[in-house]
């Protein structure tokens, strides 16, 4: 029972991971004013690029490099058409989602038939001793990849440096209010708020 039970959690963990990272941007970029609706997109992309990336290069490292590369991509693409050329954010959003399913899904049936995804290389599991053997969430937190506890790392530095308590965060915060809000905190109005529609 007890182990069915530490399956479950470091299942759990481990998919809620990607999603918490994606999600502590997303906040970031929802508290500046932007409404990123194509997240799951970017997402879809970085993950087919990195299992194509990681099977061609044989190397996990490759495979975290294509992925960040498409991710971003995906996301100054994102960028161009919401925030430069001021395109309705909801329209993109599900343009971008609708384009990364079909395009992933295509790219995968051709070029990772026949089960090649399944060989990717990942990283190795880093445990840190003593604590990974504590029942139930031991193995879940501190039984992860370099990766993970990057991912951890991230979201932290994210909580803390902007939260409203910060002058970064509430510099976030400013911008995504009108223009009048963002001059008391210090910042130029239009050099702030050029990028918000």
């Amino acid at each position: 029972m007890m182990n069915t039970v530490s399956d479950i959690a470091v299942s759990g963990v481990g998919f809620a991971l990607p999603i918490l990272v994606a999600a502590s941007g997303e906040l970031v970029s929802e508290r500046a004013g932007v409404l990123n609706l194509s997240l799951e997109g970017m997402m879809l992309t970085g993950a087919f690029a990195s299992v194509l990336g990681a099977v061609t290069t044989g190397s996990s490292v490759g495979g975290l490099a294509a992925g960040l590369a498409a991710g971003l991509l995906f996301g100054v693409l994102q960028a161009l058409l919401s925030v430069t050329l001021r395109a309705d954010q909801i329209v993109v959003g599900i343009a971008s989602n609708a384009l990364a399913l079909g395009a992933t899904t295509y790219g995968a049936r051709l070029l990772l038939a026949d089960g090649k995804g399944q060989n990717a290389p990942g990283f190795a599991v880093l445990e840190i001793p003593l604590l990974h053997r504590i029942p139930i969430l031991g193995p879940a937190l501190f039984s992860q990849t370099a990766l993970g506890y990057f991912c951890f790392a991230v979201v932290g530095l994210l909580a803390v440096t902007l939260s409203r308590r910060t002058r970064a965060g509430l510099v976030v915060d400013a911008v995504g209010r009108p223009t009048g809000v963002v001059c008391p905190c210090g910042r130029s109005a239009t050099s702030a708020c050029s990028s918000r529609g």
